[in-house]
C-alpha cells in the first residue's frame, strides 16, 4: 500500500535515501520542490530548486559513503498542521575510506497534495566536510 499521509511520505522518502534507492524518491517530490541546507559546509549548495536539481544532488551522495543508515528516525506532523512534519534521525555510515561516518539531523517538510514541496534538513556541518575532504583525497590518489 503507497504511503499517504504526510509522516509515510516523509519516512519512506527518508527510507529510500538511507538505501541509495535515489530512483524512487523523486516519486514523492514536487516538480518545484525546494531543498534547504542551511548548515551545509562551503562547496555544497545550500538552496536547490526542482526534483531535476534535487535528484542530481541525491546522485552525489552516493560518491561520499560507501554506506549509510539511519540509526533512529522520528517523523512527526507538527501539531498545528497535518501537511508539515518533522524528522529527527542520526545515521551511521562509512566514509569511502572506511572512517566512520555518523551525524543528527533534523528536517521540516511540507507536504501538499501527496508530494513534497520543501525539505529543510539541519546538521551538524564538521562531519559532512570530513567525508567531502576523504572523498577529493580519494579522487587525488585514483
Amino acid at each position: 500500500m503507497p504511503p499517504t499521509t504526510s509522516v509515510e511520505i516523509v519516512t519512506t522518502f527518508l527510507r529510500a535515501f538511507e538505501r541509495f534507492e535515489f530512483d524512487v524518491m523523486p516519486v514523492f517530490m514536487d516538480d518545484d520542490v525546494r531543498l534547504l541546507l542551511p548548515t551545509a559546509p562551503a562547496g555544497i549548495e545550500r538552496d536547490l530548486v526542482g526534483k531535476e536539481a534535487f535528484t542530481a544532488f541525491l546522485h552525489h551522495v552516493k560518491l561520499v559513503w560507501k554506506e549509510f543508515k539511519l540509526a533512529r528516525l522520528d517523523v512527526n506532523t507538527l501539531a498545528d498542521s497535518e501537511t508539515r512534519v518533522l524528522a529527527e534521525y542520526t545515521s551511521e555510515g562509512t566514509n569511502v575510506d572506511g572512517t566512520p561516518y555518523r551525524n543528527t539531523y533534523a528536517t521540516l517538510v511540507e507536504v501538499v497534495d501527496g508530494k513534497i514541496t520543501v525539505f529543510q534538513e539541519f546538521f551538524d556541518p564538521a562531519p559532512l566536510a570530513n567525508s567531502m575532504k576523504i572523498l577529493a583525497a580519494a579522487s587525488q590518489t585514483a
